[in-house]
């Protein structure tokens, strides 16, 4: 049985809920409408005092909106404001409903860079890989009908990464031509740069090698350091494959400093710690990798990145292991695995655990515990991972 005090709340709450829904429409609205006003006049000094509350206004303003009290200047600049504190703070439920609601009632330029962090939040921080793609489906005819040729090829590679083989490669030069025409480097860049992803995981890393560092170049000259970064990155990598190691830890010291320079959380800074971690333990620096690969997990666990937590969690219990701490290397990955929210979803999964067979066959112990339907035999080579 509840206490009084629990008893009064459940029933507080009934009441307020049913005294909100018998309010006729167009009162309930005009008071949402007063609520956001009062709330943006009792936080002066512009933007940088209402960023906090902003998601707040901004759902006090769609609600005004629904029954025709809304205010829609206002409101598309609550629903902006919001998305970005949101975005800083890593509430992404908000991040996905503010920018939700701007692609729904913003400008055109509102709703193309709406549909972008939305395939980009749903894609990486929700894993919900159906909303993604359908993010990226809309934003592919919203470009297309308004004429944004540089969101066009946005769209066209973030659908390529749905796909692999011919369609996967059709989709991302597509995506690269007609950025290429139109000078947007970014796009164009990002296009090159999945296309020597794609090799990668191919096995074909001269190639994967070149396409690298030609999107690179590219995003050098689109002044994109973040761009810049990631493929630095994802460079590291296939040196590793290719056994360049010193050439290998450049590229990822590159990247690091590269992202610093941008702030501490980033989208990438936790996989580009992970993949200067990845040389390192081939260069038998543990101890420096492990170290990287705790602060990666930290980083993405404080932005609730759980993919890029889970896969810094999975690489760290190889790093243990290889540096002889094999029980707490085994407990760490046991942890990673059982507080994983959803391993179907992980990409790259299957090369984690390939390079864990291999770490503890070295260390001549028997493999960690995996998942059924993940058993993978010992010496398979591991995936190129996803950046």
């Amino acid at each position: 049985m509840p206490n009084a005090e629990q008893a009064y709340l459940f029933a507080h709450a009934l009441v307020r809920d049913a005294a909100y829904d018998l309010q006729p429409p167009a009162e309930r609205a005009l008071q949402h409408l007063c609520a956001a006003r009062a709330m943006e006049s009792l936080h002066p000094g512009g933007d940088t005092a209402l960023a906090p509350v902003a998601v707040e206004i901004a759902d006090h303003l769609r609600l005004a909106a629904v029954s025709g009290e809304g205010d829609p200047d206002a409101e598309r600049r609550f629903c902006r404001l919001g998305g970005e504190h949101a975005s800083r703070t890593h509430d992404h439920a908000a991040v996905v409903r503010m920018y939700g609601r701007l692609a729904e009632i913003g400008s055109d330029a509102e709703v193309a860079m709406s549909l972008q962090y939305l395939f980009i939040w749903t894609r990486q921080f929700v894993a919900d890989r159906d909303a993604a793609f359908a993010h990226a489906m809309r934003l592919l005819r919203f470009a297309r009908r308004i004429g944004y040729p540089g969101r066009v090829a946005t769209a066209l590679h973030y659908l390529a990464g749905f796909y692999s083989g011919e369609k996967h490669d059709r989709l991302n030069r597509r995506s690269f031509r007609i950025a290429y025409r139109a000078r947007d480097w970014v796009p164009a860049g990002i296009a090159l740069g999945n296309q020597g992803l794609q090799f990668g995981r191919d096995g074909d890393y001269r190639r994967a090698y070149r396409y690298t560092l030609r999107a690179i170049a590219i995003h050098r000259r689109g002044g994109n350091t973040a761009g810049v970064a990631f493929f630095l990155s994802q460079l590291s990598t296939t040196l590793l494959y290719m056994g360049k190691l010193h050439e290998a830890l450049d590229a990822a010291s590159e990247a690091v400093a590269q992202l610093n320079t941008l702030g501490r959380h980033t989208r990438y800074s936790s996989a580009a710690l992970s993949c200067k971690a990845a040389v390192l333990l081939e260069l038998e620096r543990h101890e420096e990798a492990i170290e990287l690969l705790a602060e990666a997990r930290t980083i993405a666990e404080e932005m609730h990145d759980w993919q890029n937590a889970t896969h810094a969690r999975l690489r760290l219990a190889c790093g243990l292991c290889l540096a002889g701490r094999i029980p707490q290397a085994r407990a760490e990955w046991q942890a990673a695995v059982q507080e994983c929210p959803d391993l179907a979803t992980l990409g790259g999964f299957e090369g984690r655990v390939s390079e864990m067979r291999m770490v503890c066959n070295r260390r001549g112990i028997e493999p960690f515990a995996v998942p059924p339907g993940y058993e993978i035999p010992v010496g398979a080579r591991a995936t190129q991972p996803d950046g």
